[in-house]
């Protein structure tokens, strides 16, 4: 058996070893074997690369996740924005006028003479007439406000795309007994994002002739 040389040192005059020593053994009889460096076998360290790994890979996956719905989120919101301009501005039109001063041209188009609206550059005379459409322009449909000659305004987002505009009046007959009002639906969403993200507002609004 080979044996460690162990020169030691004195303290006091005793003689005291470098080595540990193992009860009931002579410290010259331990095996060179029982002692082992400080370190890391390579096992180890392809453990630890190996679960390193896998954590940035979880936390790069999760990034991106959040990044993603973030996106979604502010594209939900520009979605949602335009759409709620869009019906408030016919909204804000509709209650100002009496039901005889709408015409439906089609479930998609409609026109007001609006009295409160003239004088402009489109509309010099009383009283301006005022159109409500869908409009192609760069691929997407886009609801617009013509008011007579003047150069069409885009209500939702030219970045957007209108799937549905219908407007429904009812009570607009004289006799009726219906009070006049009109459901508007507008369904608008993102060309580049999903079609479940999709918005639809829907409101009604009653007709009214209100003096200014």
């Amino acid at each position: 058996m080979k044996r460690i040389q162990d020169s030691g040192f004195r303290i006091g005059g005793e003689r005291r070893s470098f080595l540990p020593r193992r009860a009931g053994v002579p410290q010259s009889s331990i095996p060179h074997s029982q002692f082992r460096l400080g370190g890391f076998t390579l096992v180890e360290i392809l453990v630890a690369i190996g679960l390193s790994s896998l954590v940035f890979l979880m936390l790069g996956s999760m990034s991106v996740l959040l990044l993603r719905a973030q996106r979604q989120a502010l594209l939900d919101v520009r979605v949602i924005d335009s759409a709620r301009f869009a019906t408030e501005s016919l909204a804000r039109t509709l209650r100002t006028v009496p039901a005889s001063s709408i015409t439906v041209v089609s479930p998609t188009e409609f026109t007001v003479s609006h009295e409160g609206r003239s004088g402009g550059l489109g509309c010099p005379a009383a009283p301006c007439v005022i159109r409500y459409q869908i409009t192609p322009y760069g691929g997407n449909n886009v609801l617009e406000e013509v008011d007579g000659s003047a150069p069409a305004l885009p209500l939702t987002s030219t970045a957007l795309n209108v799937d549905m505009f219908r407007s429904t009046f009812i009570g607009l007959g004289s006799g009726d007994g219906q009070q006049a009002r009109a459901v508007i639906t507008l369904r608008l969403r993102d060309p580049d994002g999903p079609p479940a993200s999709a918005v639809v507002l829907e409101t009604t609004v009653s007709l009214r002739a209100l003096e200014f």
